[in-house]
């Protein structure tokens, strides 16, 4: 452009929006990048088995790849909120499968001599419904926001499509390349012995603490599964809290606003005051003359 101006004329930036988004999207992307360090530890602390682990590492990033088709297919664009979309869509993508790569291990759990292919058959043909039905689930809470209007249906319309796709395609991940990685990757290790290393011994110590706290929570579930009154009760006051907490938000809230408008009015007072009271007063003098 400048090379069209006339000699002597030149330009220069007042504003640059530009550096304040690039700098957001390299934070978000940050951010992706730790989320999906920490899902992958997470996940490899509860199964125990790099094996077990990669599977749903692997089904991640497809699902990610394939809600960028669904982005460009709408019409969006890699913004902060599609890319904050992404950082949450993670830990959700990561569940579907979880859960299959789980209830492979409780089928060869169960059967010490079973093979993984047959295994994973049992298993889809169990869990395949479920899988299907908490896709539908979790898609009906994203779908109806890409229906809003305005300016801010605008924004969640994005965030909306971004999570909704990426979680149907979570489901048809688990459904189609995350049985096959089972079947591919999974041993029957259930009934053999394992070889003793420092990892298996913190494995083992973490299993067991964990299985404790899972002894404790079930038994008071026991105690008061039976005792509908109780249940019943901590509903209500949970309602009744929830209630409490939604009003003092919204007070504190209100509060707030009313103070920021106070400020801004008293610093626009400070500030303009002086020059519209001028002009009142040439207006009356003029008048009167």
């Amino acid at each position: 452009m400048k090379k069209d101006f006339p000699p002597g004329m030149d330009y220069k930036i007042s504003y640059d929006v530009s550096q304040f988004l690039d700098a957001s999207i390299e934070q978000v992307l940050e951010t992706l990048r730790d989320a999906f360090i920490l899902v992958a530890l997470v996940v490899f602390v509860f199964l125990g088995d790099w094996r077990s682990t990669l599977i749903p590492i692997l089904a991640v990033p497809v699902s990610l790849v394939g809600a960028f088709f669904v982005i460009q297919f709408f019409g969006l664009t890699i913004n902060l909120v599609t890319l904050f979309a992404l950082v949450l869509a993670i830990g959700i993508v990561v569940d579907n499968a979880i859960v299959v790569v789980e209830a492979v291990h409780a089928k060869m759990e169960e059967d010490p001599e079973i093979s993984s292919y047959k295994a994973v058959k049992k298993v889809l043909a169990e869990i395949g419904g479920a899988i299907i039905a908490i896709t539908m689930v979790m898609v009906s809470v994203f779908i109806p926001i890409s229906f809003m209007s305005g300016p801010v249906g605008t924004f969640y319309r994005q965030f909306s499509i971004t999570m909704a796709s990426s979680i149907v395609i979570s489901a048809i991940t688990a459904l189609t390349l995350t049985p096959v990685l089972c079947a591919m990757l999974l041993k029957n290790q259930h009934g053999k012995e394992k070889k003793s290393n420092v990892l298996t011994r913190a494995f083992d110590k973490f299993n067991s603490l964990f299985d404790k706290l899972t002894g404790k929570y079930v038994g008071v579930l026991r105690k008061i599964v039976n005792r509908r009154w109780l249940t019943f009760g901590i509903l209500l006051a949970f309602c009744k809290f929830s209630l409490k907490v939604k009003y003092y938000l919204l007070d504190l809230f209100q509060m707030k606003t009313k103070v920021l408008f106070m400020l801004l009015f008293r610093h626009l007072q400070v500030r303009h005051w002086n020059k519209p009271t001028k002009y009142l007063r040439d207006f009356k003098k003029s008048v009167k003359k």
